[in-house]
């Protein structure tokens, strides 16, 4: 895809001192001088990886949630450079540099999906790492991959960079499904680096630029004069950065001995630091490389975050999804992505008010499970975590959960008598305060005349009061189902283990009915 980029900026222009009012955090791990980090090959990263799990110490304590205030100051100050590398010249500009301005609208769109993906709630439940990082684990996991990556990562590196991880320490499933964002955090923020590199090079540049226009136009009008514009350029002190040296040798070298003077004052300068031009020109060179490979590694990185399908990805590095299929009942590694993903949601759930950690919650479903009978409900880990034996398992955990959670269990196991006895309460309350008004007000004898049809209205109006109040503050419990996309097996086994009951659909013009069938318990013929 083309874009404009004056077009775009001048659509998308911000304030040109934005970049001078942002604010880091305190606590912030990012520097805005962190050398380049060392790149590590795959095996590299592995053993990367188990070294930081074991320096990972993880607070007890909530530290502020920091990451979307950054995310705002790298795209002040990344709209802000790319604004200034577009109102300069475009013959000067790096090749860095274009390429931040060609893909600054995919950085914008990536810092929307993280502003949808990761709000403040979301970053909360997320265990922080000890002084001085103070920062969520996955973010600091997520960060090295890319600064060791230089913005490259793939998935296979990826995941065994986190299998190694989690060798020592494994990750929560809140963590894993936060990857993506880190991962675009970490990207975003390395952008945020090469463009102040980028800028600071072109700003350098500039400078050279204007010192050897007015040396020109001294050479040509005055040259007697020749000697104190380079008088004024020591004054100035300069500074003799490396875009600054080989922009100002690259333009003046070759121009005999007139415009020598310059650059033996700058040759005289550096021999006192220590250093050559060559040195700062090879240096420079390196640099508009390695910046370029940088920015376009991460701009590369971005896409493909868009286009890997994370779903699989989190099944395949989850230690909670490889503990659940080994299903003694052999049911669960064959059941829809949505059920699966919904069993290791109630694992995050018990692990969290039971104190224990996600593994653990997982081992003791399977041990539970086991225990039991081939060919019966409680032989499947479901039983446990979405069916009869979730109260069971509560108290095998000692999970602190809520009265208001117990008492709605509770009302699950007895639903109809739930209803009526609800619906039974409201109308009695409702009919006796109207009953009480109307004898205060001295109806007497009439009110046995009004009963019946007051509770017959009554009752009809708090069943709809019920009914909404249901889908309203009821979160649906998901039905169990099987994965039939890659179809239906010719021959599936025997398996007695159907659970819960089948449940009826209507369906077709006649009516017909029809069974739902689901992986626990036979319908009774």
């Amino acid at each position: 895809m083309k874009m404009n980029p004056r077009a775009w900026f001048n659509r998308s222009r911000i304030p040109v001192n934005a970049a001078e009012n942002v604010t880091f955090s305190a606590n912030d791990p990012a520097s805005e001088s962190t050398p380049r980090s060392e790149l590590f090959s795959t095996a590299q990263m592995e053993r990367y990886g188990q070294k930081l799990a074991r320096t990972h110490k993880v607070s007890p304590d909530k530290h502020p949630y920091y990451l979307l205030k950054r995310l705002g100051d790298n795209e002040a100050v990344i709209t802000q450079n790319c604004y200034e590398l577009n109102a300069g010249k475009k013959t000067s500009i790096m090749p860095a540099g274009e390429w931040l301005l060609d893909n600054y609208y995919l950085i914008e769109e990536q810092i929307r999906t993280v502003r949808q993906h990761l709000p403040k709630s979301f970053g909360k439940g997320l265990p922080s790492l000890m002084s001085p990082l103070n920062c969520p684990r996955i973010y600091h996991i997520a960060s090295e991959a890319i600064a060791h990556g230089d913005g490259r990562w793939d998935a296979t590196s990826l995941t065994s960079y986190l299998a190694a991880y989690q060798q020592v320490t494994p990750l929560t499933l809140g963590e894993i499904w936060a990857l993506p964002g880190m991962l675009r955090l970490a990207l975003i923020e390395n952008l945020r680096r090469i463009s102040m590199e980028v800028i600071k090079a072109q700003q350098d540049r500039n400078l050279a630029d204007t010192w050897i226009t007015r040396i020109f136009e001294c050479a040509e009008s005055a040259p007697g004069d020749l000697i104190m514009v380079v008088a004024d350029l020591a004054r100035s002190r300069p500074p003799l950065s490396s875009a600054f040296v080989a922009e100002l040798v690259r333009r003046l070298q070759g121009h005999g001995n007139a415009l020598s003077l310059p650059l033996t004052w700058v040759d005289q300068c550096l021999r006192e630091q220590g250093v050559t031009t060559d040195i700062l020109i090879n240096n420079f060179n390196q640099q508009l490389a390695a910046s370029q490979l940088s920015v376009s590694n991460s701009i590369a990185g971005l896409r493909l975050l868009g286009e890997t399908d994370w779903a699989d990805f989190a099944e395949t590095i989850s230690v909670v999804e490889q503990a659940l299929s080994n299903d003694p009942a052999g049911i669960y590694p064959r059941m829809h992505f949505n059920t699966r993903d919904y069993y290791r949601h109630v694992v995050e759930v018990l692990a969290r008010d039971s104190g224990l950690s996600e593994p653990e919650v997982a081992d003791r479903v399977l041990a539970l499970s086991e225990e039991k009978a081939p060919n019966t409900p409680e032989h499947h880990i479901g039983y446990y975590l979405a069916g009869e034996g979730r109260q069971a398992l509560d108290i095998h955990l000692l999970a602190d959960t809520s009265r208001l959670i117990r008492l709605r269990h509770s009302f699950n196991r007895i639903t109809l008598l739930s209803w009526l006895g609800s619906l039974a309460l409201l109308t009695t309350a409702a009919t006796a305060a109207i009953l009480h008004e109307t004898a205060m007000q001295g109806a007497g004898w009439l009110l046995i005349a009004v009963i019946l049809p007051l509770v017959i209205a009554l009752t009809q109006l708090m069943s709809d009061l019920l009914s909404d109040a249901t889908t309203r503050f009821r979160v649906p419990r998901p039905l169990p189902g099987m994965d039939f996309s890659a179809g239906i097996p010719a021959a599936p086994g025997r398996s007695s283990q159907w659970w819960p009951p089948p449940a009826p659909c209507w369906r077709g013009a006649h009516r017909r009915r029809r069974w739902r069938r689901w992986p626990w318990r036979s319908p009774s013929r």
